[in-house]
């Protein structure tokens, strides 16, 4: 039956009007579309929310060129003299970034040795001072003259000072006499084991695992196995008491999946049980195996797949360190799935989101995004949950954390982001999928020329520490093309590829009425924002018009309908900055079905 025809009110009309200051709570997929507070939204795609404006978020660009096998991770080598240099682990290989030549390039593994002889364009047969250690099918660096590495694959090794290279010496470049001739690293990887690397500062090391080879360390030279360990691989690494932690380890063979082995202080090459600080504890509580661990405040907290348990040191009545268990049948869901953020960590465990201050208490905070990630109605695939990973963005006082969904092939194709601050999420998806993460402070300063769009359009100051040399960038590595992408809050594109956004609003609500909607306004600034309503909970959606401006302004658009309850979307593929939005109505004066009869 049709609704009763509106009566008129005499005199000017009065409507209703409904502002709602921000956006900043961000996503809420607990409660019913139509509880959600004002500022929550049902879908928040693809944007940040920086100072309660909800904005699209930037993208990537390539770092580099493409390198041998998947890369897992880059890391800043840091030396106790000041010296930092970026290292890329991959499933094959180690690099590092080589600032005159904006490239990778490879370090030292078993061989590096020097050309005996200069070599001439095209020539395959180099000539060395000594080929010990070399490896037929290992991956070659050679210096030219012009100080680029020529990379290539060790094809023979005729004898002591003579090695066949697959590709030859590039046309129109020379080996100098006396060019550096290196064995890259051989690393057997895979996309199943997580990479975790931490600087050892007390020998200048960076030490790193990929739980699938033996602990190896780079001491800006060559990459080595780690002095004093004989056949040792570890699922994840930590830092304690100038103590280097080996977590879930193998050991001649053999598992130890409850494992903790720790050196002695201050001696990552002494691993000898009782001497000094050396030794290990076994972890037997529970069965299932150590993930990883991270220092919290004086304590080293090892998260387990259903346990967290609490590391001290005591040095007492023969104990040297002591662990107990504080949480049972709650852990973490992989080995990169904790991210530090000062005074508590933030992990991804098997049923949520928590917060973890280092008690007996784990404090929900992804309350508002399990949906989306767990239970029959979530999008985080079983078979792949193992390669989430995490990390904090100090600048942007965010957690970030990556998932394969279910059309993931090798990587994490999704990113919810939870701003500390805030206390919001929001939500990402991606053409590419990532394997790891890294972060790298910027060399040079952006030039406000090479920024896209007019000045207007620009989100940022003229001293913004962002475009800034020093500034920081976070890395993405890219199981896709064997690439590094730069994610470094500036690119308006996803490796050249615009980023399509969408933000829809809660279900207002006309309780045991019907109103009739006439205005939307808004606090707006973009290009071609498409902004709808829908009526019917989402099924549907009706255009109300396109924004098109590239200054912060006021914005209104005018329709007539009537609804019971009505939500809004804005969506997008350029330019967008959402303040606030407001719209006006009132309630449709309707006869009674008897005074119509």
């Amino acid at each position: 039956m049709p609704y009763p025809a509106k009566t008129e009110k005499q005199g000017v009309e009065e409507w209703d009007y409904k502002q709602v200051d921000s956006l900043a709570r961000g996503l809420n997929l607990s409660v019913r579309p139509d509880k959600l507070q004002d500022q929550e939204t049902l879908i928040c795609r693809n944007v940040n929310i920086i100072k309660e404006q909800v904005s699209v978020d930037t993208g990537y660009k390539r770092f580099g060129p493409p390198v041998v096998g998947i890369p897992q991770g880059t890391f800043t080598y840091s030396k106790t003299n000041g010296i930092t240099e970026l290292i890329l682990i991959t499933t094959e290989t180690v690099y590092k970034w080589s600032d005159p030549k904006d490239s990778w390039v490879f370090v030292a593994g078993a061989m590096k040795t020097t050309a005996s002889l200069g070599e001439a364009a095209g020539t395959t047969n180099i000539r060395v001072v000594d080929s010990v250690g070399a490896v037929v099918g290992a991956h070659i660096g050679i210096s030219l003259d012009n100080g680029d590495q020529h990379k290539t694959t060790l094809q023979s090794i005729p004898d002591a000072t003579h090695i066949i290279i697959a590709d030859p010496i590039p046309q129109g470049r020379t080996v100098a006499a006396g060019a550096e001739v290196l064995q890259a690293p051989i690393l057997s990887g895979n996309l199943d084991s997580q990479v975790m690397a931490l600087n050892v500062q007390s020998h200048d090391w960076l030490a790193f695992t990929n739980g699938v080879d033996r602990v190896q360390r780079y001491d800006g030279t060559t990459v080595e196995d780690l002095p004093g360990l004989i056949n040792v691989v570890a699922r994840a690494l930590a830092l304690y008491k100038s103590c280097l932690f080996l977590i879930n380890t193998i050991e001649d063979g053999e598992a130890h999946p409850r494992r903790v082995r720790r050196c002695d202080n201050g001696d990552p090459t002494n691993w000898i049980d009782g001497e000094g600080t050396a030794g290990y504890n076994d972890l037997l509580d529970e069965e299932d195996p150590l993930q990883g661990a991270e220092v919290l405040g004086p304590y080293l907290i090892v998260y387990a797949e259903r346990q967290i348990i609490r590391g001290e040191f005591v040095n007492t009545g023969g104990v040297t360190f002591d662990f107990q268990t504080m949480i049972r049948g709650e852990g973490v869901i992989s080995t990169c799935s904790m991210a530090d953020v000062g005074d508590s960590h933030i992990v991804m465990c098997q049923s949520n989101i928590y917060l973890y201050r280092g008690g007996f208490d784990l404090d929900p905070v992804g309350d508002n995004v399990y949906y989306r990630l767990y239970g029959s109605k979530g999008s985080m695939s079983p078979a792949n949950k193992h390669k989430v990973f995490a990390f904090y963005v100090e600048e942007l006082d965010e957690v970030w954390f990556f998932f394969p969904d279910t059309k993931a092939v090798s990587g994490c194709n999704r990113l919810l982001r939870y701003n500390v601050g805030e206390k919001s999420w929001t939500e990402r998806e991606f053409q590419q999928e990532f394997i790891g993460f890294g972060f790298f402070e910027s060399r040079s300063s952006r030039p406000w020329s090479s920024l896209i769009g007019s000045w207007r359009q620009q989100i940022w100051r003229w001293n913004e520490r962002t475009l800034l040399s020093s500034s920081p960038t976070t890395h993405l590595c890219c199981s896709e093309e064997n690439q590094v992408m730069e994610y470094d809050y500036v690119d308006t594109l996803d490796d050249g590829v615009p980023i399509a956004y969408t933000v829809e609003t809660k279900d207002f609500l006309a309780p045991d009425s019907i109103h009739r909607f006439d205005m939307l306004e808004m606090g707006i600034r973009g290009i071609d924002v498409l902004v709808q309503y829908s009526v019917d909970e989402g099924i549907t959606w009706v255009p109300l018009g396109v924004v098109n401006r590239q200054a912060m302004g006021r914005v209104q658009m005018h329709r007539q309908f009537a609804f019971e309850k009505v939500r809004f979307r804005w969506s997008g593929s350029s330019s967008f900055v959402l303040d606030w939005f407001g719209f006006s109505h009132k309630e449709e004066f309707l006869d009674t079905l008897a005074d119509q009869e």
